[in-house]
């Protein structure tokens, strides 16, 4: 009897072990993706600030060669 509680047992402490261990990559992966798609968003913004500056840079050199 004391064998088939302590088995029981182990079962249990096992199953909450894979599952601390699956939610803790999860959330690890869940890290991970929130940092990437911070890393693209900045990205962006950083070619959305170039292509401003090149249209500016183009209309100045525009202006200044009508004038």
């Amino acid at each position: 009897m004391a064998l088939v509680v302590v088995l029981l047992f182990l079962v249990a402490i096992t199953g909450i072990s894979v599952w601390t261990a699956r939610h803790s990559m999860l959330a690890e992966g869940m890290a991970r993706n929130q940092m990437d798609q911070e890393v693209a968003r900045q990205a962006a913004e950083s070619a959305l600030r170039d292509a401003e500056r090149d249209i500016d840079t183009a209309s100045l050199g525009q202006m200044a060669n009508s004038a």
